[in-house]
């Protein structure tokens, strides 16, 4: 016997089908929109800096917010598996003592520069606050050391997005994350920073092929971080977890910390395939985002401080934060009552 459908379930499958469609005709409409922005305002190859900004901070806060986040996270790992910056972090003692805020700290930075125009206060202070804490180390850290963690910035979110994002970055965004941190390296006075993406490049894999070498002081730095990242989650998921991280690693990184050689075969099967179901779900079943996660004024607490809309760093900063006391350098200027406001 053929069972015929009743009204609900036609309504039902309407609806799905109708649901579906418009997953389809809105998640790649912020994708043409950043290329035709990026089309109208690149003059002669050169991008304004504020448009390249613009267009980051969407795949940063729309398009890609979670893997773009991971990738930074991993891309601040991967610098330390070279010797001459592992060194001066260990001697620091930062990763035996506050690592989870250096981290946050640093993340906090990263992002004011971000998701705020270059030219506003608040983008202006967390820039003038990362020239500080690094002038504290001038005389231990080479300009090519810097040029190599801005490479990072520039290079790893690509090549997380191309591998776990719903859809691979378009020429478009990864020239914009290109021209806006090629122009924040500028601001920070790092010096012979390549003119092109594909010189960038190749000036990184040639410094991780010289200078990523193993050393004591990468596997302290590197296993502090792994224990941070793992803290999150509860103890019995800590050797699934760091096998995981292993995973996620290449052969050079892992080598250069020092880390087994080989992963578990059947764990990379079971990561790859959870991050493609991922991958199918939001490209087909999940509306595009209209929340950004980028910061607000905390409603409580201290007055004018400023906390994510997602409080990520609630261990840290429970009462928000100030973004001129952030980092290892003393206490910025300003006051509790000086801090800049929110403008929108």
């Amino acid at each position: 016997m053929i069972r015929t459908w009743d009204g609900t379930s036609a309504a039902v499958f309407s609806l799905a089908v109708g649901y579906l469609g418009l997953v389809q005709a809105l998640r790649y409409r912020r994708r043409q929109k950043q290329i035709n922005i990026y089309r109208q305002n690149n003059d002669n190859d050169t991008l304004d800096p504020e448009v390249a900004r613009t267009i980051l901070s969407d795949i940063s806060g729309f398009e890609f917010p979670l893997i773009y986040r991971i990738s930074l996270e991993f891309a601040l790992f991967r610098t330390y598996a070279i010797p001459s910056i592992s060194k001066l972090l260990h001697d620091t003692s930062q990763f035996e003592t506050v690592c989870g805020k250096r981290y946050d700290d640093t993340s906090l930075l990263i992002e004011e520069i971000n998701n705020n125009p270059l030219d506003s206060e608040r983008s202006v202070q967390a820039l003038q606050r990362l020239n500080a804490i690094h002038n504290m180390y001038s005389n231990r850290i080479s300009n090519d050391d810097m040029l190599y963690v801005l490479s990072v910035f520039v290079l790893e979110p690509k090549k997380w997005i191309d591998r776990f994002e719903w859809r691979t970055m378009t020429e478009q965004e990864h020239q914009s994350t290109f021209a806006h941190w090629k122009g924040i390296g500028g601001r920070m006075g790092i010096k012979d920073i390549p003119n092109t993406l594909l010189q960038f490049e190749a000036w990184s894999e040639a410094y991780e092929e010289k200078h990523m070498k193993y050393a004591p002081s990468n596997a302290l730095v590197g296993n502090a971080t792994i224990a941070l990242f793992l803290s999150i989650g509860p103890a019995f998921m800590h050797g699934f977890g760091k096998q995981a991280a292993y995973c996620l690693m290449d052969a050079r990184l892992r080598a250069a910390m020092g880390f087994p050689s080989q992963t578990a075969s059947c764990l990379q099967l079971i990561l790859e395939h959870m991050m493609k179901l991922r991958q199918v779900c939001l490209r087909y079943v999940c509306l595009p985002r209209i929340i950004s996660n980028q910061r607000v004024p905390f409603s409580s607490g201290e007055a004018r401080s400023l906390c994510p809309r997602y409080h990520l760093y609630e261990t840290t900063y429970k009462n928000g934060y100030l973004t001129a006391n952030l980092g290892t350098a003393p206490a910025g200027k300003l006051m509790k009552d000086e801090c800049p406001k929110y403008s929108g």
